[in-house]
């Protein structure tokens, strides 16, 4: 596999995705094919950082909560 960058889908997984779509095995990628592959990549790539990031500030919260209450006792 080459370098690419970050929410780059390799090629291999593209293709498996349009065969998947298309319904046949062998499906060539178009240049429009792949860069919304990347997009559809990206996007998802954005959507699980927006989910960690609160994920984390929630239990940074509750952290702060325990802490808060073991200080109190």
């Amino acid at each position: 596999m080459e370098n690419q960058s970050p929410g780059t889908p390799p090629p291999e997984l593209v293709q498996r995705w349009l065969a998947m779509f298309y319904e046949k095995e062998d499906v060539l990628i178009s240049d429009a094919e792949m860069h919304v592959a990347k997009l559809a990549a990206q996007w998802g790539i954005a959507q699980h950082e927006k989910v960690m990031q609160e994920s984390i500030r929630i239990a940074f919260e509750q952290l702060r909560e325990i802490y808060k209450y073991k200080n109190e006792q």
